[in-house]
């Protein structure tokens, strides 16, 4: 929810917001990765300020975040060493999520897959959710349901 001068969202042109980004995919295809220029990054370090903010003031919270592998996560959990974090990860694999691209029909084609490669990656997470086996309600109940013995 930026405005829309800062961003770059019809081609691959940087921005000062957020942009796509044209990369290789290990499967040989051709991905779209979001890059995030210098008041990105700025909005990014924002983000985290608030959450911490409202940690601080004592909220519960549930933090949905397309992190950049472990790397982020690290950083995440890092920020969060006093707080009580429980993380989950949400996975499927290729075929759904190209099929849920599409259907969508408002996500940049090429984006998930390009996520499926590198969110992921090395990370550790509390609980894993398969979403090809679990529907978003299930997945939730499970969620609970683990929470409930943490």
């Amino acid at each position: 929810m930026m405005p829309g001068k800062a961003n770059n969202w019809h081609d691959t042109a940087p921005a000062d917001g957020f942009s796509w980004q044209s990369v290789a995919l290990p499967n040989g295809k051709t991905g779209m990765r979001v890059y995030s220029g210098s008041y990105g990054k700025k909005i990014n370090d924002a983000f985290h300020l608030c959450v911490k903010t409202l940690l601080n003031a004592g909220h519960n919270l549930i933090i949905d975040d397309v992190a950049d592998g472990s790397r982020e996560v690290n950083i995440w959990l890092d920020e969060l060493k006093n707080d009580s974090v429980f993380t989950v990860g949400l996975a499927c694999s290729i075929t759904s999520l190209e099929q849920r691209e599409i259907a969508r029909g408002y996500r940049t084609l090429g984006s998930s897959v390009e996520q499926y490669y590198r969110v992921h990656h090395g990370v550790k997470y509390d609980l894993m959710i398969d979403t090809d086996k679990l529907s978003t309600q299930e997945a939730a109940k499970k969620i609970v349901e683990v929470l409930q013995k943490y």
